[in-house]
Protein backbone atom coordinates (compact mmCIF):
# COMPACT_ATOMS: atom_id res chain seq x y z
CA UNK A 1 0.00 0.00 0.00
CA UNK A 2 2.59 2.52 1.00
CA UNK A 3 4.47 2.08 -2.59
CA UNK A 4 1.80 3.51 -3.95
CA UNK A 5 0.31 6.25 -1.62
CA UNK A 6 3.14 8.35 -3.16
CA UNK A 7 2.30 8.27 -6.60
CA UNK A 8 -1.21 9.16 -5.86
CA UNK A 9 -0.56 11.75 -3.77
CA UNK A 10 1.52 13.52 -6.54
CA UNK A 11 -2.06 12.94 -8.98
CA UNK A 12 -4.20 16.18 -7.30
CA UNK A 13 -5.81 18.90 -9.46
CA UNK A 14 -6.25 18.02 -12.81
CA UNK A 15 -6.18 14.23 -12.73
CA UNK A 16 -7.88 14.14 -9.36
CA UNK A 17 -10.96 15.78 -10.71
CA UNK A 18 -10.36 14.47 -14.20
CA UNK A 19 -10.60 10.53 -12.56
CA UNK A 20 -12.85 11.78 -9.58
CA UNK A 21 -11.68 10.93 -6.10
CA UNK A 22 -12.65 7.19 -5.27
CA UNK A 23 -9.78 6.14 -7.99
CA UNK A 24 -6.99 7.79 -5.61
CA UNK A 25 -8.48 6.83 -2.18
CA UNK A 26 -9.74 3.59 -2.62
CA UNK A 27 -7.90 0.90 -0.45
CA UNK A 28 -7.45 -1.33 -4.06
CA UNK A 29 -6.04 1.11 -5.69
CA UNK A 30 -3.48 1.84 -2.67
CA UNK A 31 -2.82 -2.30 -2.46
CA UNK A 32 -2.18 -3.60 -5.61
CA UNK A 33 -1.88 -2.51 -9.02
CA UNK A 34 -1.97 -5.86 -10.86
CA UNK A 35 -5.65 -6.52 -9.89
CA UNK A 36 -7.47 -3.17 -10.96
CA UNK A 37 -8.60 -2.74 -14.68
CA UNK A 38 -6.69 0.86 -15.23
CA UNK A 39 -8.19 2.76 -18.24
CA UNK A 40 -5.69 4.19 -21.57
CA UNK A 41 -5.87 7.43 -19.62
CA UNK A 42 -4.95 6.25 -16.73
CA UNK A 43 -2.39 4.45 -17.79
CA UNK A 44 -0.62 7.18 -19.45
CA UNK A 45 -1.22 9.37 -16.64
CA UNK A 46 0.58 6.97 -14.19
CA UNK A 47 3.44 6.45 -16.45
CA UNK A 48 3.56 9.93 -16.86
CA UNK A 49 3.89 10.50 -12.94
CA UNK A 50 5.87 7.76 -12.18
CA UNK A 51 8.30 9.25 -14.85
CA UNK A 52 8.53 12.77 -13.58
CA UNK A 53 9.33 11.46 -10.23
CA UNK A 54 11.83 9.45 -11.33
CA UNK A 55 10.97 6.73 -9.60
CA UNK A 56 12.37 3.73 -12.15
CA UNK A 57 11.94 0.99 -10.05
CA UNK A 58 7.71 1.74 -9.19
CA UNK A 59 7.41 2.96 -13.30
CA UNK A 60 9.13 -1.10 -13.64
CA UNK A 61 6.70 -2.65 -10.88
CA UNK A 62 4.14 -1.12 -13.02
CA UNK A 63 4.87 -1.73 -16.57
CA UNK A 64 5.23 -5.68 -15.33
CA UNK A 65 1.63 -5.46 -14.18
CA UNK A 66 0.14 -4.39 -17.93
CA UNK A 67 -1.37 -7.45 -20.16
CA UNK A 68 0.25 -7.61 -23.42
CA UNK A 69 -2.45 -5.89 -24.99
CA UNK A 70 -2.43 -2.76 -22.50
CA UNK A 71 1.51 -2.84 -23.09
CA UNK A 72 0.83 -2.54 -26.74
CA UNK A 73 -1.22 0.55 -27.10
CA UNK A 74 0.26 3.31 -29.62
CA UNK A 75 0.62 5.93 -26.61
CA UNK A 76 3.71 8.09 -26.58
CA UNK A 77 3.37 8.29 -22.74
CA UNK A 78 3.59 4.75 -22.27
CA UNK A 79 5.78 4.55 -25.18
CA UNK A 80 8.17 6.94 -23.78
CA UNK A 81 7.80 4.88 -20.40
CA UNK A 82 8.85 1.66 -21.86
CA UNK A 83 11.64 3.23 -23.31
CA UNK A 84 13.35 4.40 -20.24
CA UNK A 85 12.44 0.84 -18.25
CA UNK A 86 14.77 -0.79 -21.30
CA UNK A 87 17.53 1.85 -20.90
CA UNK A 88 17.38 1.54 -17.31
CA UNK A 89 17.15 -2.83 -17.95
CA UNK A 90 20.08 -2.02 -20.42
CA UNK A 91 17.78 -3.68 -23.51
CA UNK A 92 19.44 -1.53 -25.81
CA UNK A 93 17.80 -3.32 -29.02
CA UNK A 94 14.19 -2.52 -27.39
CA UNK A 95 14.96 1.11 -26.46
CA UNK A 96 16.46 1.67 -30.35
CA UNK A 97 13.28 -0.22 -31.71
CA UNK A 98 10.94 1.99 -29.33
CA UNK A 99 12.11 5.07 -30.31
CA UNK A 100 12.17 4.53 -34.08
CA UNK A 101 8.29 2.53 -33.78
CA UNK A 102 6.43 5.80 -34.31
CA UNK A 103 6.95 9.78 -35.17
CA UNK A 104 6.64 11.52 -31.73
CA UNK A 105 5.18 15.00 -30.72
CA UNK A 106 7.68 17.85 -30.17
CA UNK A 107 6.90 17.92 -26.99
CA UNK A 108 8.39 14.43 -26.31
CA UNK A 109 11.64 14.93 -28.80
CA UNK A 110 14.34 16.42 -25.99
CA UNK A 111 13.26 13.69 -23.51
CA UNK A 112 13.45 10.91 -25.68
CA UNK A 113 16.54 12.10 -27.64
CA UNK A 114 18.26 12.29 -23.73
CA UNK A 115 17.10 8.38 -23.91
CA UNK A 116 18.73 7.41 -27.07
CA UNK A 117 21.74 9.10 -26.48
CA UNK A 118 21.97 7.50 -22.76
CA UNK A 119 21.54 4.04 -24.21
CA UNK A 120 24.17 4.41 -26.80
CA UNK A 121 26.65 5.99 -24.62
CA UNK A 122 25.57 3.00 -21.82
CA UNK A 123 25.96 -0.05 -24.61
CA UNK A 124 29.84 1.56 -25.61
CA UNK A 125 30.40 1.78 -21.65
CA UNK A 126 29.91 -1.65 -20.86
CA UNK A 127 32.77 -2.77 -22.93
CA UNK A 128 34.67 -0.11 -21.48
CA UNK A 129 37.05 -0.31 -18.41
CA UNK A 130 36.78 3.69 -18.15
CA UNK A 131 34.63 6.37 -18.14
CA UNK A 132 33.64 7.89 -21.18
CA UNK A 133 35.44 11.15 -22.26
CA UNK A 134 33.80 13.79 -24.06
CA UNK A 135 35.46 13.18 -27.24
CA UNK A 136 33.86 9.31 -27.20
CA UNK A 137 30.32 10.74 -26.85
CA UNK A 138 30.88 13.34 -29.42
CA UNK A 139 31.57 10.60 -31.58
CA UNK A 140 28.51 8.14 -30.47
CA UNK A 141 26.57 10.53 -31.63
CA UNK A 142 27.91 11.44 -35.09
CA UNK A 143 27.90 7.57 -35.24
CA UNK A 144 24.38 7.64 -33.98
CA UNK A 145 22.75 10.33 -35.51
CA UNK A 146 19.28 10.58 -34.00
CA UNK A 147 16.01 8.87 -35.93
CA UNK A 148 13.62 11.48 -38.09
CA UNK A 149 11.01 10.16 -35.37
CA UNK A 150 12.19 11.98 -32.51
CA UNK A 151 13.92 14.93 -34.53
CA UNK A 152 12.51 18.35 -35.60
CA UNK A 153 15.34 18.37 -38.12
CA UNK A 154 17.27 21.71 -36.59
CA UNK A 155 20.78 21.17 -36.54
CA UNK A 156 22.88 20.66 -33.33
CA UNK A 157 26.37 21.70 -32.94
CA UNK A 158 28.16 20.08 -29.91
CA UNK A 159 24.60 19.34 -28.75
CA UNK A 160 23.49 22.69 -28.24
CA UNK A 161 20.38 24.17 -31.00
CA UNK A 162 21.13 26.90 -33.18
CA UNK A 163 18.27 28.82 -31.12
CA UNK A 164 20.17 27.77 -27.99
CA UNK A 165 23.72 29.40 -28.77
CA UNK A 166 21.71 31.93 -30.20
CA UNK A 167 20.31 33.08 -26.77
CA UNK A 168 23.55 32.33 -25.18
CA UNK A 169 25.35 34.68 -27.77
CA UNK A 170 23.21 37.44 -27.07
CA UNK A 171 23.69 37.60 -23.48
CA UNK A 172 27.39 37.13 -23.95
CA UNK A 173 27.82 40.13 -25.75
CA UNK A 174 26.08 42.41 -22.91
CA UNK A 175 27.47 39.95 -20.02
CA UNK A 176 30.61 38.11 -20.05
CA UNK A 177 30.60 36.69 -16.24
CA UNK A 178 26.53 36.56 -16.57
CA UNK A 179 25.06 36.73 -12.91
CA UNK A 180 23.28 33.71 -11.44
CA UNK A 181 20.26 35.14 -12.28
CA UNK A 182 20.80 35.40 -16.02
CA UNK A 183 22.34 32.24 -16.05
CA UNK A 184 18.54 31.23 -14.20
CA UNK A 185 16.81 32.63 -17.17
CA UNK A 186 19.15 31.39 -20.00
CA UNK A 187 18.19 27.74 -18.68
CA UNK A 188 14.73 28.27 -18.46
CA UNK A 189 14.90 29.32 -22.15
CA UNK A 190 16.97 26.88 -23.50
CA UNK A 191 16.38 24.35 -21.50
CA UNK A 192 20.24 23.21 -20.36
CA UNK A 193 21.29 23.11 -17.15
CA UNK A 194 23.71 25.59 -15.18
CA UNK A 195 26.69 23.80 -15.05
CA UNK A 196 26.31 23.83 -19.34
CA UNK A 197 25.85 27.43 -19.61
CA UNK A 198 28.81 28.37 -16.68
CA UNK A 199 31.01 25.61 -19.10
CA UNK A 200 29.84 27.40 -22.27
CA UNK A 201 30.55 31.04 -21.14
CA UNK A 202 34.35 29.38 -19.90
CA UNK A 203 34.95 28.35 -23.34
CA UNK A 204 33.88 31.45 -24.62
CA UNK A 205 35.71 33.27 -22.82
CA UNK A 206 38.74 31.02 -23.44
CA UNK A 207 38.45 31.38 -27.10
CA UNK A 208 38.58 35.20 -27.13
CA UNK A 209 41.68 35.26 -25.50
CA UNK A 210 43.33 33.01 -27.39
CA UNK A 211 42.28 35.01 -30.81
CA UNK A 212 45.33 36.33 -31.95
CA UNK A 213 44.72 40.17 -32.35
CA UNK A 214 44.87 42.70 -35.42
CA UNK A 215 48.34 44.25 -36.90
CA UNK A 216 47.36 47.34 -35.59
CA UNK A 217 46.63 45.78 -31.99
CA UNK A 218 49.85 44.69 -31.58
CA UNK A 219 51.73 46.87 -29.74
CA UNK A 220 49.37 47.27 -27.02
CA UNK A 221 48.36 43.70 -27.12
CA UNK A 222 52.05 42.32 -26.24
CA UNK A 223 51.22 45.20 -23.37
CA UNK A 224 48.25 44.59 -21.45
CA UNK A 225 47.93 40.93 -22.72
CA UNK A 226 49.48 38.93 -19.70
CA UNK A 227 47.62 41.31 -16.96
CA UNK A 228 43.82 40.60 -18.72
CA UNK A 229 44.66 37.05 -19.32
CA UNK A 230 45.66 36.92 -15.28
CA UNK A 231 42.41 38.83 -14.40
CA UNK A 232 40.03 36.87 -16.57
CA UNK A 233 41.70 33.29 -15.23
CA UNK A 234 41.10 34.40 -11.64
CA UNK A 235 37.56 35.66 -12.38
CA UNK A 236 37.30 32.04 -14.12
CA UNK A 237 38.45 30.11 -11.46
CA UNK A 238 36.36 31.97 -9.02
CA UNK A 239 33.52 31.22 -10.50
CA UNK A 240 34.10 27.77 -11.15
CA UNK A 241 34.32 27.05 -6.92
CA UNK A 242 31.59 28.61 -6.60
CA UNK A 243 29.57 26.69 -9.17
CA UNK A 244 31.44 23.65 -7.33
CA UNK A 245 29.94 24.82 -3.74
CA UNK A 246 26.26 25.37 -5.20
CA UNK A 247 26.16 22.67 -6.77
CA UNK A 248 27.32 20.52 -4.31
CA UNK A 249 24.23 21.60 -2.04
CA UNK A 250 21.73 21.07 -4.82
Amino acid sequence: MQKWRSVHWRMEGKERRRFGNAFFDSPATLSSSSSLNFSPDQIDCICEVLQGSGDIVRLREFLGSLSAAELSRDSEELLKARASNALNQGYFVQLYSILESRTFSPKHHRALQQLWYEGHYAELQSTRNRPLRAVDKYRIRRKHPLPNTIWDGEETVYCFKEKWRYALKRCYKSSRYPTPQEKQALADETGLTMIQITNWFKNRRQRDRTQPPSSSQQPQYHLHHQQHYQLEWSKDSLQTDYSQYVFSFT
